[in-house]
């Protein structure tokens, strides 16, 4: 089993993303946008942005253009200590990249901030950008067409991990700045695993792959990583749970017959009358490994384990195979127990559980 060991992604980290943060100018029919402009339209409290297709684009409506417009991404008013927000309305503020609700009407001047609830504001989820480091899974990205990341780590990523992917494919490609281009990998996410015969093949929907992982980067500590995540079209929406990327570590050599559970926060309760009332909620996944390691390296596998018991990290168990997607977890180990069974080498079982899924 390996683990990869996130490095903590800040503003000098995320160098670059095509999705949308702030909002791009209101939409205005008197206005020609070129090729490639961006515009929003207020969607509720939400706002839409849109991308021009096409040039001398002017009077078109971006939300029923469609030959004219493409909707690309949602974002939200950012906060202005003059406005007078009502109860649930949503602001964001840039400058921590986080999201806010308010909490009671009549909120004005009451600056939320450094990720903090307090009696006016609710913290919310990340922005839509950094939605996929904020190490909480069931909050994605979306975006139409393709989700686009540049990273600048300074440090060795041999490993990127992706959750709660919904694309067709994902690109990475890591250039350094004296040999260029030293790594590429294209990703198809696109799986055949329930097709069997021919009647499968004919009928059988498609499946996408949810949870991928790459652990053969080259570690160039001034590589540069750019990241697409593609969706089936132009106009479909690509969404991402979370990149987790970093240093390789590696646990020990996994056995045979490691054990995958669905822990479901489900709450199912009778009434009187034995009818079942279901609150669906969120999920995570289980995964119990045994491992056989070194009697030589149990003391550096120890100091791995006391150091990352209260940081989430990816674990792989299996590197192979169709189940490497559904065993990749990012999450906590529980328990680490060691059975010195043998002179040169001991058997070491993990119990790990992944953070929530929605």
């Amino acid at each position: 089993m390996k683990a990869i060991i996130p490095i903590a992604v800040t503003d000098a980290v995320l160098t670059d993303t095509n999705v949308h943060e702030t909002a791009p100018a209101i939409y205005a029919g008197g206005t020609t946008y070129g090729l490639g402009d961006f515009a929003h339209v207020v969607n509720g409290i939400a706002l839409d942005i849109y991308e021009s297709l096409q040039a001398a684009n002017t009077g078109k409506n971006p939300v029923t253009e469609t030959d004219w417009w493409v909707f690309r991404s949602t974002t939200y008013p950012e906060y202005s200590a003059g406005t007078t927000y009502a109860e649930d309305e949503i602001v964001i503020v840039a400058a921590d990249h986080r999201k806010y609700v308010s909490l009671d009407s009549g909120n004005t001047g009451n600056t939320p901030v450094g990720g903090v609830t307090d009696i006016w504001w609710s913290v919310s989820a990340a922005t839509a950008p950094w939605a996929p480091f904020d190490k909480k899974i069931g909050m994605r990205v979306e975006r139409s067409g393709t989700i686009e990341y540049e990273i600048t780590p300074a440090g060795i990523v041999a490993g990127i991990a992706f959750f709660k992917l919904d694309a067709a494919s994902v690109d990475i490609v890591m250039t350094d700045p004296v040999e260029g281009v030293v790594y590429t990998n294209s990703i198809n996410l696109i799986s055949d695993s329930n097709v069997f015969d021919a009647y499968s093949h004919r009928f059988a929907p498609f499946l996408l792959t949810r949870h991928t992982v790459v652990v053969d980067i080259p570690p160039y500590i001034s590589g540069v990583i750019s990241i697409t995540i593609n969706a089936e079209s132009n106009t479909a929406i690509a969404k991402c749970g979370e990149i987790v990327f970093g240093a390789l570590q590696y646990s020990g050599a996994s056995q045979y017959s490691p054990t995958l559970e669905i822990l479901n926060y489900t709450t199912i309760i009778p009434d009187v009358w034995g009818n079942l009332e279901v609150v669906e909620r969120s999920f995570s996944n289980k995964v119990n490994v045994e491992m056989v390691l070194a009697n030589s390296i149990i003391q550096s596998a120890l100091d791995f384990f006391e150091n990352y018991r209260a940081i989430p990290v990816v674990w792989i168990p299996v590197e192979n195979g169709v189940t490497v997607g559904p065993m990749l977890t990012y999450g906590y180990y529980k328990t680490m127990s060691v059975v010195f069974s043998y002179p040169e080498y001991s058997v070491v079982n993990v119990e790990l559980i992944g953070i929530v899924m929605t």
